[in-house]
């Protein structure tokens, strides 16, 4: 995936070929991060969305298959980001291709409208910004009330739906910071009824920092 491709050079697989495990990635045929006009390709789009990742299983699959002379695989995807939106779209596409996936921070679509109404509701409410030292208590808090709900106690949330943002969960935020949570935990709906997005999970303080809330507190208007 994107960003497994970018752990080949931090070590992530090498530390684990001699215990057994292959390992693959792909750029999707893109070699200029940052860069998406490609996908005004067709072509490229489709390799960027679902196909390139498919087309590198199979054939990893194939020769792992072949060199270790074993039928059996227990085979995932991994990746974060854009790898995670790839880990869930090739699954989708593809249950039978991989037995399960590590999606972190899955990329996926309208990312515009979610940072657009974000950055207008904290314009408006400063006082809702939550710092990163702050947001990195929350992130222990949600942990140690929510982390064994899947029945796994892993250091994961398995479904952020399952986070309920309050005061009492988060007694060091302030009102209008707990109300923020509430807020950008729901899904937006139009007056008409139409889903125009879903909740920005809150389960990971460092991206959700990152991509949502910034490091530098906001102005006003």
């Amino acid at each position: 995936s994107d960003a497994a491709q970018q752990n080949v050079g931090n070590g992530f697989p090498a530390l684990r070929l001699d215990e057994g495990y292959a390992f693959a990635a792909t750029d999707t045929g893109n070699q200029a991060p940052g860069d998406f006009s490609y996908l005004a390709d067709h072509a490229k789009a489709l390799d960027q969305g679902w196909r390139g990742p498919v087309t590198v299983a199979i054939s990893t699959q194939a020769i792992t298959r072949a060199y270790y002379d074993a039928d059996a695989l227990v085979r995932y995807a991994y990746g974060c980001s854009g790898g995670g939106r790839l880990g869930l779209s090739v699954l989708s596409r593809h249950p039978n291709l991989f037995d399960g996936t590590v999606a972190g921070g899955p990329g996926l679509l309208a990312p515009e409208l979610t940072i657009a109404a974000t950055s207008q509701y904290l314009l408006k409410n400063p006082t809702a910004w939550i710092s990163p030292a702050q947001f990195a208590q929350v992130q222990t808090a949600i942990l140690s009330t929510y982390d064994a709900a899947d029945g796994a106690t892993d250091g994961l949330v398995w479904d952020p739906r399952v986070v309920q943002p309050s005061a009492t969960l988060f007694p060091f935020l302030s009102a209008a910071q707990v109300e923020f949570l509430r807020w950008v935990s729901t899904d937006r709906i139009a007056p008409w009824g139409e889903l125009l997005y879903r909740a920005v999970p809150i389960t990971d303080a460092f991206w959700f920092q990152l991509a949502v809330l910034g490091f530098v507190t906001p102005g006003s208007w």
